[in-house]
């Protein structure tokens, strides 16, 4: 800052502000052993665009199914109504049976050769970055790359052919980052994780 007095004497400094991200959760009480997640979880709760497992808790540490992963991703990118119908393994009255048919009218998601989704199956790292990758360029937020990022950990030579592009992208972005040294692209993610990684995408 730069001050000025009543006979032009001039005074200049520096004023910092120091911001530290809230460890305690303003909604659950099951965050304690993910208090690196919390201000992701209160942001998404915030919003309304996730809820816990039980009234009091979140269940961080919960896989993320794959119908789960495709109505947060529904809900934050607000993707358009598409109906109800969609693959032969995701009933019409499922609560995420709309968020599933949306993303496949946007080309986001795609069924098996038995036009099954798995809706109740754990989602992979790997899998999960597909979609969201396909997501963020259906809204101009992230742009292909060419570069091969996955160099950097000894385990991402193992992600998948069809998910390289969109990992390779979003760990430039900072967006997947490794598990210690490791990308694990098949592990599946918890609820905690999901919820991280969708909420550096997003800020």
């Amino acid at each position: 800052y730069t001050l000025m007095d009543a006979i032009v004497n001039s005074f200049t400094g520096n004023i910092r502000f120091s911001v530290t991200p809230p460890t305690t959760s303003s909604y659950f009480n099951d965050m304690s052993s993910y208090r690196w997640a919390v201000p992701a979880v209160d942001f998404f709760r915030y919003y309304g665009a996730t809820n816990g497992s039980s009234l009091t808790g979140f269940g961080p540490g919960a896989a993320m199914r794959r119908g789960d992963f495709i109505l947060l991703l529904s809900r934050a990118f607000g993707f358009p109504s598409a109906g109800m119908a969609s693959f032969s393994d995701v009933p019409q009255d499922k609560y995420y049976a709309a968020a599933i048919a949306s993303a496949k009218a946007l080309g986001i998601i795609s069924g098996d050769a038995k036009d099954s989704f798995r809706p109740d199956v754990a989602i992979t790292r790997e899998d999960a970055g597909v979609y969201l990758y396909r997501a963020l360029l259906r809204d101009g937020a992230v742009t292909p790359t060419s570069g091969d990022y996955l160099l950097q950990f000894p385990d991402g030579g193992d992600t998948a052919p069809y998910a390289r592009d969109a990992m390779n992208a979003l760990v430039r972005d900072g967006v997947f980052q490794g598990y210690v040294v490791s990308l694990l692209p098949k592990r599946a993610l918890n609820r905690a994780e999901t919820i991280t990684i969708l909420y550096r995408a997003l800020t």
